[in-house]
């Protein structure tokens, strides 16, 4: 702004008191004095020349304010002088010249008193050019400045922004005037600290440009890499700065390509190569591609292209590989003998690849080779082999057609699609009458045709893929027969199943063979069973016979000795022999109880002493954690001494009898093997080792009942008993028995009452006289008194005539009223009265009998006095000791 100095003026000026202006117009300004009402009084040259003044020192041009428009001489600077009594300086005005220039002027203007006013011009047009021009080229810096996408910076001597551009702001997510004042080592990676502040020490020192590359970190916390320019003027740093973060991730992810393209060259499934296209030479191989040809690297850069060609190549071969296509020409690709190092021949599939620029010829291709050998060769195979299964295909119809087997195939819908003629020979329907058609209309009885459904649908459906069936068909006539069927699902090539195939044969006729054959078996069997039988009761009974004929003629205490034994003997031998068939015969059990095998099998041991012999070992291989089974200890340790005495039998000249427990791998049952070493059998002994009375022994040492009495009472305890034997191999014995839950094993038997104690009044009921002599003499030699009756209604009446007893020892096959009808009625006169059912045929009858009342046991006739002793005994223990 211009100085007002306030001065007093005249109010007229003597014109003789002026100045003389001649030794101003030497001077470089323009002077101008003007009077009180602003009329130019004087002026000098410059004056003139600057203002432009006429000869009358009037103006002529017109003066422009410095915003360059016109100006009111009232805002003159030497009018407002006077006006204000003040003088103005540095005022700028602007004077239009006639060509359209304009002369910029500074202006003073000083209020003289009793004068006017001095006004001077100074033209500073020039100096206001310069300074136009130099705010151009500021306003020019400002732009580039702003505008410049590289990162501009002016920092002072330590590294503190002094003026940023912002560019900075776009890069790093703030604001510029948020940057102005930062310290940019605030910014820098701490990785990158030592290295910036590197930078800054050789700008303050050497005054050079200096380069250098580090990581500013974002306002975001992520970190761009900036590669910089700088150098030193006095105390500030000037800075350019470019985000290369772009382009060190590129160079990264091209190292990584390069790596993994790499990666890929070296491990790659074919082998690759890039070659010369101009020399055929190798630039570089990969391993597979040595492989193939059998040769090093070193020795492929030697040989270039001309390790793919064959002797027996015509020369075009390679060629074809030399003119490869332009870049943007479509790759070849060939397939061709070449020979592999050690001389044996490789196909390859070889594909070439051509690089370069688009247009220009290739100056190297990639050559891409696949070992094909295998495939080729198996080309070849079934090349070779197509011939045969055409043979082969002839060959299979021409069976189909004429082998003995009906040959059916079916469709989802079970339509006949192909029908042999052994087919039309079976079921009578010729192929043209089949085919397209339901299959169960024209073969299945119409009452059996639901069943049939359900079982082909298995195999349709591919849940049976080896069906074997027995069925009932017809023929066309209405014939029906008995087929038997083999079937599987005919499954496309690509899996899915489109049908049904089947082969038939009618077993009519060689059923009705097999049932005369095993006819006729059984009548064999049924002979030689009842031989067998007449032929042991035979000895039985000449024994018998022989012992009372030799007691004719002799005193009853001479005969007494000796023909008594002879007689028990024979007793107990026809006893064994019955006892065998019935054991043989057993279907159930009477009373069952959870027992512990491994107590009966050690039992069984201790029964035979040291009738083993000292060359016979015993071996136990028991589990000791084996679940109770539930049955009977008797028949079930009867079973077991049956099955040691064979194999001790078997193992004459020594061995080892191995016995061993252990759970079944089916669930509920548990197995006992009995294992000898011993001579074994034959496959036609072991066929009828069950028989009975097979025996390999002499007549008279065995009755050939003792397996078959082992098979019946596993039998009865629902189990299975297999046999596996070879001839000097020894022989297996495997027997599995289901298993009782939450029951306890339980303990001995209780002992005999001894003979102390009081006998029992026991009611014999019998209808034979030799029946009821033999049992009443055992039981009066135990001590007990008999009262005798001859069938079942004989009983009841002495029941209910008061008869006083104990026990009723009842037979169940006697006329008038049977055991089996006595006892409900007995039970209905006397409900507590124990009843043992006494009998030769333990049939299930029996059985179930046994069952069905409480306080009721079961004695198998013939038995023993120990025998009738210990069924008594839980009774004869209650009765009062005598004195």
């Amino acid at each position: 702004m211009s100085e007002r100095k306030r001065s007093s003026a005249s109010s007229s000026v003597d014109k003789t008191s002026l100045p003389t202006m001649s030794i101003f117009d030497y001077l470089p300004l323009g002077i101008v004095v003007s009077d009180k009402t602003g009329a130019i009084i004087q002026a000098n040259k410059p004056a003139h020349q600057l203002l432009h003044l006429a000869s009358d020192l009037s103006m002529r041009r017109q003066f422009l304010g410095a915003d360059g428009r016109d100006l009111d001489p009232s805002q003159h600077p030497s009018a407002r002088a006077l006006r204000d009594s003040c003088a103005l300086t540095d005022e700028h005005l602007g004077v239009l010249c006639e060509n359209g220039d304009t002369i910029w002027l500074r202006v003073t203007a000083t209020p003289v008193p009793d004068l006017g006013v001095i006004t001077t011009y100074c033209d500073e047009t020039g100096g206001r050019r310069t300074e136009e021009d130099l705010r151009h080229h500021i306003d020019q810096l400002d732009a580039f400045f702003d505008t410049n996408l590289d990162l501009l910076a002016l920092l002072n001597s330590q590294g503190q922004a002094i003026r940023l551009n912002p560019a900075w702001g776009t890069l790093l997510g703030y604001e510029t005037d948020q940057l102005e004042g930062a310290r940019i080592l605030d910014f820098v990676h701490p990785s990158d600290m030592e290295t910036t502040l590197g930078a800054l020490a050789r700008l303050r020192t050497r005054k050079e440009v200096v380069g250098f590359v580090s990581r500013i970190r974002h306002r975001k916390g992520s970190y761009r890499f900036l590669e910089w320019r700088a150098t030193c003027g006095r105390d500030l740093i000037y800075a350019t700065a470019r985000d290369i973060t772009d382009q060190r991730l590129s160079e990264a992810a091209l190292r990584e390509s390069e790596a993994r393209f790499r990666a890929i060259f070296e491990q790659a499934a074919v082998g690759v190569a890039e070659v010369d296209a101009e020399s055929g030479r190798y630039v570089q191989v990969n391993q597979r591609f040595c492989d193939i040809l059998g040769y090093t690297q070193s020795e492929l850069m030697a040989l270039g292209l001309e390790s793919l060609a064959h002797p027996q190549d015509p020369p075009s071969a390679m060629t074809i590989l030399r003119a490869a296509p332009a870049p943007q020409g479509a790759d070849t690709a060939t397939e061709k003998r070449c020979l592999h190092k050690d001389g044996h021949p490789v196909w390859i599939n070889v594909q070439v690849k051509p690089l370069g620029e688009w247009g220009s010829p290739a100056q190297h291709l990639v050559v891409v080779i696949e070992d094909v050998s295998l495939r080729v060769e198996t080309d070849e195979l079934l090349r070779k082999s197509l011939s045969d299964v055409i043979e082969t295909n002839r060959r299979l119809n021409f069976q189909i057609t004429r082998m003995p087997l009906g040959y059916i195939a079916c469709d989802t819908e079970n339509q006949v699609k192909v029908w042999n003629a052994s087919a039309v020979r079976i079921f009578g329907w010729a192929e043209n009458e089949v085919l397209d058609h339901g299959i169960f209309d024209l073969i299945v009885p119409a009452d059996l045709q639901a069943e049939t459904r359900k079982a082909w649908s298995r195999v349709a459906e591919g849940g049976d893929s080896d069906a074997h069936l027995v069925l009932e068909n017809c023929t066309r006539d209405g014939k029906r027969i008995t087929c038997e069927w083999f079937g599987a699902p005919n499954v496309d090539a690509t899996g899915h199943i489109v049908g049904s195939l089947w082969m038939v044969h009618d077993i009519t006729e060689r059923l009705r063979i097999e049932e005369r054959i095993l006819r006729s078996q059984r009548m064999e069997s049924l002979c030689s069973f009842a031989g067998g039988i007449a032929h042991d009761m035979s000895h039985v009974l000449r024994t018998i016979a022989t012992a009372a004929v030799s007691q004719q003629g002799l005193s009853a205490a001479k005969s007494a000795v000796g023909s008594t034994d002879q007689i028990l003997q024979a007793c107990e031998r026809a006893r064994n022999l019955v006892r065998g068939l019935l054991d043989f015969s057993r279907c159930d059990l009477l009373d069952t109880q959870p027992v512990d095998l491994n107590a009966i099998l050690d039992e069984q041991i201790q029964l035979l002493g040291h009738t083993t012999g000292p060359n016979l070992r015993v071996e136990r291989d028991y589990d000791r954690n084996l679940p109770a089974v539930s049955g009977d200890a008797f028949a079930l340790g009867g079973a077991f001494m049956h099955l040691i005495l064979n194999a001790l039998s078997a193992m004459s000249g020594g061995g080892t009898l191995t016995l061993r427990t252990r759970t079944h791998r089916r669930e509920g049952e548990v197995a006992v093997e009995i294992e000898d070493t011993g001579c074994g059998m034959p496959k036609e002994v072991l066929a009828r080792a069950m028989e009975p009375f097979f025996t390999t022994r002499p007549r008279g040492k065995e009755l050939g009942l003792g397996l078959p009495a082992a098979y019946g009472a596993i039998k009865a305890h629902r189990g299975t008993i297999d046999i596996h034997s070879e001839p000097d191999r020894g022989t297996v014995v495997q027997i599995t028995v289901p298993v009782v839950r939450d029951k306890a094993i339980p303990g001995a038997w209780p002992a005999i009452a001894d003979s102390t104690k009081a006998g029992l009044r026991i009611l014999l009921v019998d209808d034979d006289n030799l029946v009821q002599t033999a049992i009443s003499a055992q039981l009066r030699r135990l001590g007990h008194s008999v009262l005798l009756a001859n069938h079942g209604q004989e009983a009841l009446d002495k029941l209910q005539e008061g008869a006083t007893v104990d026990l009723v020892l009842l037979d169940i096959d006697m006329p008038i009223l049977s055991g089996g009808e006595t006892l409900p009625r007995l039970r209905a006169l006397r409900p507590t009265l124990p009843v043992i059912i006494e009998t030769g045929n333990l049939d299930q009858a029996v059985e179930q009998l046994g069952k069905r009342f409480s306080d009721v046991a079961v004695l198998a006739r013939p038995f023993h006095l120990a025998e009738l002793k210990a069924a008594l005994a839980p009774w004869a223990d209650a009765v009062p000791k005598t004195c």
